[in-house]
């Protein structure tokens, strides 16, 4: 994405359109985030309602034929997003800002309540934010939260939707021509496919399900989002989405650099992740 004037395929002329779509699809796989912010008739929330529109046309609601979501509409999405406080231009909006986070909390989200022993504090954040230290250390999602000693106030304070956010360090690099980039920090983190976090007054635990994952490819400067989807034969698979629609489908160049490179979805969220999206077990 980013090259101007290139293929009009998807999203591929919109600066960090891919990032966008890549937290918007892996939303979209979660029916707790759903079932929590979809718009009601009366509701008078226009980027609400523009993003609920998104992902029915992915869906395929109301006897529609799922469908890709045109460049258009996410180009109008954009400029909603920006009228409503989102600064332009985007670029890096996924460093200052995680563009989860102010989506959250322009479709009124309630802030996710947690004690953090480590620190003695109790914290209120609209998306749950780990920093993340550079290590050549592999560890999992649990044990860092762990490591923290993370823990909800209590029963009636576990959200049923919980977005995580891994708060990688930049790292600056020299490149073959001299110049210096900055990359995220691949410490390696593994996705923990559930999650348990303790609950302070029942001295019990909260257990949450990995739906879906964003990961931000910030040298070659790319996102996707890999949700957990059933088969054919009703077993759950990862499956990868990038910014050229909103369904499975992966640009010939990219099946190219995925096969020479041998990298699963796993291998790349454990190097890349950046969103990881839970929902509540019952």
């Amino acid at each position: 994405h980013g090259d101007s004037g290139s293929s009009s395929e998807g999203m591929t002329n919109d600066r960090y359109s891919c990032w966008m779509i890549s937290v918007i699809q892996a939303l979209r796989n979660s029916a707790a985030f759903r079932k929590e912010f979809a718009p009601q008739k009366e509701d008078k929330n226009a980027l609400k309602t523009k993003l609920f529109t998104l992902f029915d046309i992915a869906e395929g609601k109301n006897g529609e034929e799922r469908r890709p979501v045109h460049e258009e509409e996410i180009r109008s999405f954009k400029r909603l997003a920006i009228e409503a406080g989102l600064k332009a231009p985007m670029d890096g909006a996924f460093l200052e800002m995680p563009f989860l986070q102010f989506l959250l909390q322009k479709i009124g989200a309630e802030p996710i309540e947690y004690y953090y022993s480590k620190k003695k504090k109790k914290y209120r954040e609209t998306i749950f934010t780990i920093p993340l230290k550079n290590s050549e250390k592999k560890r999992s999602l649990q044990s860092l939260m762990k490591e923290d000693k993370i823990a909800f106030l209590s029963r009636a304070k576990t959200p049923a939707f919980l977005p995580i956010y891994l708060d990688r360090p930049l790292e600056k690099h020299t490149t073959s021509e001299n110049r210096t980039r900055s990359e995220f920090s691949r410490t390696q983190v593994t996705p923990s496919y559930t999650l348990e976090i303790p609950i302070a007054k029942d001295e019990d635990l909260a257990r949450y399900r990995l739906v879906s994952i964003v990961v931000g490819r910030d040298s070659s400067g790319h996102a996707y989002s890999y949700v957990f989807e059933k088969d054919d034969n009703n077993k759950s698979i990862w499956v990868e989405y990038n910014d050229s629609d909103v369904r499975k489908h992966l640009k010939p160049e990219t099946k190219k650099r995925r096969a020479k490179s041998n990298l699963t979805p796993y291998d790349d969220a454990v190097k890349h992740g950046l969103i990881f999206i839970y929902e509540l077990e019952h």
